[in-house]
């Protein structure tokens, strides 16, 4: 293959990947609401739970209506306000969480059929 052709398809994969990412952007900025919060609740027992609310009493009536009826612990020792889930423990909380870009609890990952 000719010098030119390999320099212009390399260009040619640069452009695509930046017009992608430009729209995974405004994507990703259209789904997050400006008006939500991620919560993470650090708990006595357990890893702790996550939620995305407007408000941190928001955020604890969406814990007692979705979380009190388990039964799980609920005793708060701290709370992080906009959370950054990557900072979450890798192992377990990040592959069992739902989405945090939706108002509820995503850890734990409750799914209510």
């Amino acid at each position: 293959m000719p010098f030119e052709t390999c320099e212009q398809s390399k260009i040619e994969i640069e452009r695509l990947d930046s017009k992608a990412e430009s729209r995974l952007s405004m994507r990703e900025r259209s789904l997050k609401n400006p008006l939500l919060h991620r919560y993470w609740f650090k708990t006595r027992v357990g890893y702790g739970l996550g939620v995305t609310a407007y408000s941190i009493e928001d955020a604890r009536h969406l814990i007692d209506e979705v979380v009190g009826p388990l039964g799980l612990d609920r005793e708060v020792l701290d709370i992080i306000v906009d959370v950054d889930v990557r900072e979450l423990d890798q192992g377990h909380v990040i592959p069992n969480m739902g989405p945090p870009n939706f108002r509820g609890v995503w850890f734990p990952n409750i799914k209510l059929s």
